[in-house]
């Protein structure tokens, strides 16, 4: 039997890669620490991602669009002016989610990768905890 996942573990991978290449002493490599940034970025997006999912399917009852579930559940969440801090967690999301993609998709990055992970860790942070305070 197959235990449910935590995805707030993504969260907490990418504090520890994070805290791993910020060291410095572990990661020399240049290629090596940029896809440590990327991958810090991605995982981070999805802790906070899966965590807005699982609340609107598991507490609201939503279901989950299979098509783009990514802008499905930020729309939701902008729709949910009900919910506490919604249009902050829609918004934050949004821009989470920009940096995902760049991180997973763009070939050449324009943008400083320590930056962009040490804010992308920041914002699921404080998106997560957005979220779990809903269920006060």
């Amino acid at each position: 039997m197959h235990q449910k996942f935590e995805w707030l573990w993504y969260l907490e991978l990418a504090k520890e890669l994070l805290s791993l290449i910020s060291s410095d002493q572990e990661v020399t490599n240049e290629t090596i620490k940029e896809a440590y940034y990327r991958t810090i970025i991605s995982r981070a997006y999805y802790a906070a991602f899966c965590t807005a999912r699982n609340y609107l399917r598991d507490t609201l009852n939503i279901k989950i669009s299979k098509v783009d579930a990514h802008a499905f559940v930020i729309s939701e969440f902008k729709e949910q002016r009900k919910l506490k801090n919604s249009n902050n967690i829609s918004n934050t999301l949004h821009s989470l989610r920009n940096s995902r993609n760049m991180a997973d998709y763009d070939d050449i990055c324009k943008m400083r990768l320590d930056g962009v992970a040490q804010h992308t860790v920041k914002e699921s942070q404080r998106v997560i905890d957005l979220i779990l305070a809903l269920y006060k």
